[in-house]
């Protein structure tokens, strides 16, 4: 852990060679290889994380995270999140992201494909408490689905089934008993309140 990782940069005069220009190497009274190293690996809640990187730009250069409030993916706009409203492709981000709010997936053309397995390996972690998932031409993972999904509250099904890796349907049920905290459940147009 002593040698610093730098990122590829695109270009000179992208903001990116600009934050990375006033990064001193640091020297911390904690050993690096141990204790500052767990801390950089093992960020306890995104207001925590968004004071470690604010305070040092050490924390965001070797692990590199956006947190975001809500995550919108679909087809036609490509990714964008509420913070910018800019939409953005996921092949210039090298950072993972840290979903706090929402995330929605969802197709609007049927010939381009936009699912959940394009986008979770970018998804650091996901506390999302509304998730929405809409007209998805592909199956979604089960195993991917309780991660983006294992903190709702609310659960939007649009048009969209979830399977195991065998192909078979997972039941309703299995869903509803998965979501310990899932409070509302839209499946189509049907909405469901679960006490």
């Amino acid at each position: 852990m002593d040698s610093l990782y730098l990122p590829k940069l695109k270009s000179e005069n992208s903001k990116r060679t600009t934050f990375l220009a006033t990064y001193r190497q640091q020297s911390f009274s904690l050993p690096v290889d141990s204790i500052i190293y767990y801390i950089l690996m093992n960020p306890t809640s995104p207001e925590a994380y968004q004071k470690l990187i604010q305070s040092c730009k050490y924390f965001f250069i070797n692990n590199p995270i956006l947190v975001t409030l809500n995550f919108i993916f679909n087809s036609k706009n490509g990714c964008h999140t509420l913070i910018n409203e800019t939409p953005f492709s996921l092949n210039n981000v090298g950072s993972k992201f840290w979903i706090v709010d929402s995330i929605t997936v969802g197709n609007n053309d049927s010939y381009k494909a936009c699912s959940l397995s394009t986008i979770i390996s970018k998804i650091y972690q996901c506390d999302a408490k509304k998730v929405t998932f809409w007209n998805q031409n592909t199956r979604i993972l089960y195993k991917d689905f309780i991660f983006v999904s294992s903190k709702c509250k609310e659960l939007h099904l649009l048009n969209a089934a979830i399977m195991y890796e065998d192909d078979s349907i997972v039941t309703l049920e299995k869903i509803v008993e998965a979501l310990p905290k899932l409070k509302i459940l839209a499946v189509g147009v049907i909405l469901l309140k679960i006490s």
